[in-house]
C-alpha cells in the first residue's frame, strides 16, 4: 500500500509470491547448479578455467559445496522474517556446508591421488582451502547478513 506521505517499495503480492521472485532455497540451489554445470561443460567460469578435468582437483569438493550451502542458506534465511540474527545463522549454515562437503571431498581426492602440486599433506590441503581463506569468507558473511538485510526490509516488510 502507498500512501501519499509514506511510500514503501513492496513487492505486490501474498508472501509467498515474493519469496519466490526474491529467492529462497530453490532459486539459490538452481543458480549454483548451473554454475557448476556450465563450468564442467567447458566454462571458464572456475579459478582454473572449466571443464569434465575439474572432477579430480582437489578444490572442486568446494564448488559441490555451494550446491548444498545455498540451499541451506536460503531455506534457513526465508522460515523467520528478516532479522539479523536468523540471517546470520542461515549465511553461516550455508558457508559451513560448503566447508563441509569441500573437506569431505578433498579427503576422498587426496587417499586416491595422494599428495598433489603444492600439497604435501592433507592437512596442508585443509589449511589452503578451509583455514587460510576462512576470515575473509566471514567477512563476507558479514556483509551479505547487511544487505540481505536491507533489501528483504525494503522490498518485503
Amino acid at each position: 500500500r502507498v500512501e501519499s506521505t509514506k511510500q514503501h517499495f513492496c513487492l505486490p503480492g501474498n508472501q509467498s509470491t515474493k519469496q519466490h521472485l526474491l529467492g529462497g532455497r530453490n532459486a539459490a540451489l538452481c543458480s549454483q547448479l548451473a554454475y557448476v554445470a556450465i563450468g564442467l561443460l567447458g566454462l571458464p567460469v572456475f579459478d582454473r578455467g572449466g571443464g569434465w578435468q575439474y572432477l579430480s582437483e582437489p578444490q572442486f569438493g568446494y564448488l559441490l559445496g555451494f550446491i548444498l550451502g545455498a540451499w541451506v542458506c536460503g531455506y534457513l534465511a526465508f522460515r523467520e522474517r528478516a532479522r539479523i540474527d536468523y540471517l546470520l545463522l542461515s549465511c553461516g549454515a550455508g558457508l559451513l556446508s560448503i566447508h563441509l562437503v569441500g573437506i569431505c571431498y578433498f579427503t576422498v581426492v587426496y587417499l586416491f591421488q595422494g599428495a598433489t602440486a603444492g600439497i604435501n599433506s592433507w592437512f596442508q590441503g585443509i589449511y589452503i582451502y578451509t583455514i587460510a581463506p576462512f576470515p575473509g569468507q566471514v567477512a563476507i558473511v558479514c556483509a551479505t547478513v547487511a544487505i540481505a538485510y536491507l533489501m528483504r526490509k525494503l522490498m518485503i516488510s
